[in-house]
């Protein structure tokens, strides 16, 4: 089923709004399903992780099983369970679009909560510049339905999740966001996410960068401070959460390597508990060439991942921790100040801040070998 285009009167009398808006847009509603659809070239395939690399799941700026969207964010967003939260925006921005890596300019709802069917609705950007010039598809779960609100102007949808109408409309005025809508159904298998093999596969790349530990120049210390010098490609070192969070650090390119050759995963080992707090400004302030994350910080972001291996307990990023790449396949992961860098985690929320996308810029490894860490 083919429909509502928004026509071109319509479309330069909607085009001088600004801001965040709501976000089903110009589209065509209800793909068709049959094989070979031009259509649903739009979707790509999902790749499951390898050992060696995250896959498709590292370009979303969330990608996990459950994400409850209460913040502002940047990003797009693949999630067996979203829940969507009154006013507030998600999509992809200009900046976005130009500064953030491994990019999916896509969004997968496999299902959706709605906890207030008064109020929850869905927002996102609009478009302008570079990123207004493409147009960024949404999957709907299976069991929702977009519909047309009745009279001959109308220009609103309301979506109805296993029949259930949702009360707040969506209104057709986002018109550079989403030029089509999908629904699980209508997609191949090669285009729908499984997400217990999807996870399955994470925990697979998890595993294997544990035991990966390569050689960098070195982990030097200096006072309170360490900075972990990073030869060429892809390094790898394991630090105990008592040791990351006893010190400031930072990360930056060994000499003679240029800062866009080197990439860094950390292993985050050893955590007791069943939280890790990095609210607050103390330690680690973990930086990236010298930067922190924020609203205008974006670049560092790709260089470094975050592994928290199987911790199954509750993460919270705040101001001392909020720049790079999050792998944390088990664990919640409660964003509560701007973080620059995707979220991957069994469960996610951006409760007090936003989520700024920029996926992993892995380089090749090389063989693995001992990391070169002081005496502490």
């Amino acid at each position: 089923m083919k429909g509502l285009k928004l026509s071109r009167k319509t479309r330069s009398l909607l085009a001088g709004f600004m801001g965040a808006v709501l976000f089903v847009g110009s589209m065509n509603l209800g793909a068709a399903a049959e094989e070979g659809n031009d259509v649903k070239q739009d979707i790509p395939d999902f790749v499951y992780a390898s050992e060696t690399d995250l896959g498709s799941a590292g370009g979303f700026a969330v990608f996990a099983n459950e994400f409850s969207n209460k913040n502002h964010m940047e990003g797009t967003i693949a999630a067996k369970y979203f829940t969507p939260n009154s006013n507030n925006c998600f999509g992809i921005t200009e900046r976005i679009y130009n500064i953030a890596v491994h990019e999916s300019y896509y969004y997968y709802f496999e299902n959706i909560k709605i906890d207030n069917v008064d109020t929850d609705k869905f927002l996102q950007f609009q478009m302008d510049g570079s990123a207004a010039t493409n147009n960024y598809s949404v999957v709907f779960p299976s069991n929702s339905e977009i519909k047309k609100d009745e009279g001959e102007d109308a220009h609103t949808f309301h979506l109805v999740v296993d029949g259930k109408f949702v009360s707040i409309p969506i209104n057709n005025i986002a018109i550079d966001i989403s030029d089509k809508v999908y629904y699980v159904r209508d997609l191949k298998d090669n285009q729908k996410i499984d997400f217990e093999t999807a996870f399955t596969s994470l925990k697979n790349y998890s595993n294997y960068m544990k035991s990966a530990a390569t050689d960098v120049t070195e982990i030097s210390k200096q006072g309170e401070k360490k900075t972990i010098e990073c030869k060429a490609g892809n390094n790898v070192v394991n630090l105990t959460y008592e040791e990351f969070t006893r010190y400031y650090w930072d990360v930056k390119a060994a000499d003679g390597v240029d800062p866009e050759d080197y990439s860094l995963v950390i292993n985050i080992t050893d955590i007791e508990g069943d939280e890790c707090n990095f609210e607050g400004n103390g330690k680690p302030n973990f930086s990236i060439e010298g930067e922190r994350g924020g609203s205008d910080t974006f670049a560092p972001a790709k260089k470094v991942l975050f592994n928290f291996g199987n911790y199954n307990g509750h993460i919270i990023l705040g101001g001392c921790m909020n720049v790079g790449i999050i792998l944390a396949p088990d664990a919640y992961v409660e964003v509560t100040a701007t973080h620059n860098g995707n979220i991957i985690a069994n469960k996610a929320a951006n409760t007090g801040g936003e989520i700024h996308q920029c996926g992993f810029a892995q380089k090749p490894s090389d063989t693995p070998s001992q990391t070169t860490v002081p005496t502490t």
